[in-house]
């Protein structure tokens, strides 16, 4: 399983995750500015989007303000959760792309090391990794507001 794990590079992909969010919440920090920029699509500047937000503002950390973030630059920002989750049959493998889960992944490991610093645990992040797979709530099973 470790080595299945290993050969997907999972690691590394949140390792660097967090190494970019805290990258630009220095630059924020020191006044400098900061624009994300994705050439192709919008994935990856919700998820670093959401996880300088985490590291920089502590309302974010809390429950409301991570449910608020949540809604705003996932749900709100129309990120295709159906198809990313490969939920739906789809022509192309490409579409597929874990990219919310990598976020949580991001936050658990957060939560993991700073625990006082977040008003959540990692019981929190499990379920709603678990309520985007499962069709309890409308939040996860449709890629905009308008199919919900």
């Amino acid at each position: 399983w470790l080595s299945a794990l290993e050969g997907t590079r999972w690691l590394d992909h949140v390792r660097i995750c967090l190494r970019k969010a805290a990258e630009v919440v220095s630059l924020l920090a020191g006044r400098r500015c900061s624009v994300l920029q994705e050439p192709s699509d919008r994935d990856l500047n919700c998820l670093l989007a959401s996880l300088v937000q985490l590291l920089g503002d502590p309302h974010a950390r809390t429950l409301p303000g991570f449910q608020s973030l949540v809604q705003r630059e996932w749900v709100a920002a129309g990120h295709p959760f159906p198809l990313r989750l490969g939920l739906l049959c789809c022509d192309s493998p490409r579409e597929e792309a874990p990219v919310f889960l990598l976020f949580l992944d991001c936050t658990w490991q957060l939560v993991r090391q700073f625990p006082a610093a977040f008003g959540f645990t990692e019981a929190y992040l499990l379920a709603l990794h678990d309520r985007s797979f499962a069709p309890y709530f409308s939040t996860f099973l449709f890629s905009c507001q308008r199919q919900r």
